[in-house]
C-alpha cells in the first residue's frame, strides 16, 4: 500500500544519530563565543569613559606644569614674571644719571713792570671789580681764587706802569692734565704810564 508506515531502517536510525551530535556541537560552542563578544563590548564601553575622564587630568596636570602660579615646585619669582607684574624693573639697579664733572677752576693774576706797576684793577673770585694802589711794584701777585671754570667767569686784569719801558698782564690758571699753571690770557704794552690788560672767559 502507498500510504502505509515505512518502518525506520537501521541506516535511517544511524543518520539521525549522526546529526544529533552536530547540533550539540554548535550549541556547545555558540554560546561560550556569544558570552565572550558579549563581554567584550562591555569592556569596550567601560573603557569608554575611563579614557574619557583621564582626558581633564592630563590636561589639568599639563596646565599645572606650565603655570608658575599653580605649579608648587615654581618660585614666587616666577609666578611674579608670569603675571607681568613690576619685579623686574624694580631689582634694576642701573642708574641714568651721570656725575656732574667737577669744572672748578683756580686763577690768580699777576702784573709786571721794569719801572714800577702804579695802579691795578682786577675782578675778584666773585666777579666784583677790585683796585690796588697801594704801591709800586716790579712785580705785583694776586691771591688764589676758585671759580666755576664752566665759561661763565669774566677774568680781567690792567696794570699801568710808572715810568716807562714795558708792562705785562697776565692770567693764570691751573692746568688740571699738565699738573702747572698756564697763563689763560696775556696784555703787553709799552710806553709812558702805558696801561696792560689781559682778560678771558673761564
Amino acid at each position: 500500500m502507498g500510504n502505509s508506515l515505512r518502518r525506520p531502517s537501521a541506516h535511517d536510525s544511524r543518520g539521525r544519530e549522526e546529526e544529533r551530535p552536530r547540533r550539540c556541537k554548535m550549541n556547545r560552542w555558540g554560546l561560550p563565543l556569544l558570552s565572550v563578544a558579549a563581554c567584550s563590548m562591555l569592556v569596550g564601553a567601560c573603557n569608554l569613559p575611563t579614557t574619557a575622564a583621564q582626558s581633564p587630568t592630563s590636561a589639568a596636570s599639563s596646565t599645572a606644569s606650565t603655570d608658575p602660579c599653580v605649579d608648587p615646585a615654581a618660585s614666587v619669582q616666577a609666578c611674579a614674571d608670569s603675571l607681568g607684574g613690576s619685579n623686574t624693573t624694580s631689582t634694576d639697579t642701573t642708574s641714568t644719571e651721570t656725575t656732574p664733572v667737577d669744572t672748578t677752576m683756580r686763577i690768580y693774576y699777576t702784573v709786571k713792570s721794569a719801572a714800577g706797576v702804579d695802579t691795578i684793577t682786577y675782578n675778584d673770585g666773585n666777579g666784583n671789580i677790585q683796585q690796588d694802589t697801594t704801591g709800586k711794584w716790579s712785580r705785583w701777585v694776586s691771591k688764589t681764587y676758585a671759580i666755576p671754570g664752566d665759561g661763565s667767569f669774566f677774568a680781567s686784569v690792567s696794570g699801568q706802569n710808572q715810568g716807562g719801558g714795558k708792562i705785562v698782564c697776565d692770567v693764570y690758571r691751573w692746568s688740571s692734565s699738565r699738573h702747572r699753571w698756564v697763563v689763560a690770557n696775556e696784555g703787553v704794552s709799552q710806553g709812558e704810564y702805558a696801561i696792560c690788560d689781559a682778560s678771558t672767559s673761564l
